[in-house]
């Protein structure tokens, strides 16, 4: 699966973060994966931060200017607002709100940015297993999101072409024993961004 997301992942990253428009001094990518959510970040130090030691040990090749760490948004191995801008790719929906939140919090510079988003391919035509997220988008970070406020967010939809072996390479990192791929195919997928900044701003 690690493999998977380092190279199997849909190619949306890159076009997010230009959405996202920000050049920071420090930046931290929570549940950063196998990288692909970082290589595109631009800071002076980057860092990635996931769970799981088999997805971080790829970081490195895919993002190769950035310093990678195995840990979780609800402890992370950092000062106090070490970073300026920290984001999560589809990341948060499987941590505990509760204690995140006020962990991103501490982490994050006062005047500092934290990013929120994610993104779905619409019309998925296969039933993916449960894996536990909880529902996130603008109104419910809104909600949950101690210490912080939305500042603004923006709904997306990106078109993505991949060829025959692209496309069964993605199916593999979304649900088990997928069914044989004949041909490639154009997917649209839709999101959300959502900037988040402290609430004393």
């Amino acid at each position: 699966m690690a493999e998977g997301y380092a190279k199997a992942r849909p190619p949306l990253h890159e076009r997010i973060v230009e959405r996202i428009g920000i050049r920071a001094h420090s930046a931290l990518d929570v549940g950063c994966g196998a990288g692909l959510s970082t290589r595109h970040l631009v800071a002076e130090r980057l860092v990635g931060i996931d769970p799981f030691e088999g997805m971080v040990r790829w970081g490195p090749q895919l993002a190769p200017g950035a310093s990678f760490v195995v840990g979780r948004a609800e402890l992370l191995p950092f000062r106090d607002a070490s970073f300026d801008l920290i984001t999560a790719a589809g990341s948060l929906n499987y941590a505990d709100p509760a204690r995140a939140f006020p962990e991103l919090r501490r982490v994050l510079a006062d005047n500092g940015t934290l990013v929120v988003y994610d993104f779905a391919e619409d019309d998925f035509g296969y039933q993916r297993p449960h894996d536990g997220a909880i529902a996130l988008d603008p109104d419910i970070l809104g909600e949950l999101a101690a210490g912080f406020r939305v500042a603004r967010s923006q709904r997306f939809t990106e078109t993505v072409e991949m060829d025959r072996d692209e496309y069964d390479a993605y199916l593999r990192t979304e649900i088990n024993d997928p069914p044989a791929v004949e041909c490639g195919a154009t997917l649209r997928f839709s999101g959300y961004i959502a900037w988040l900044t402290p609430a004393s701003l």
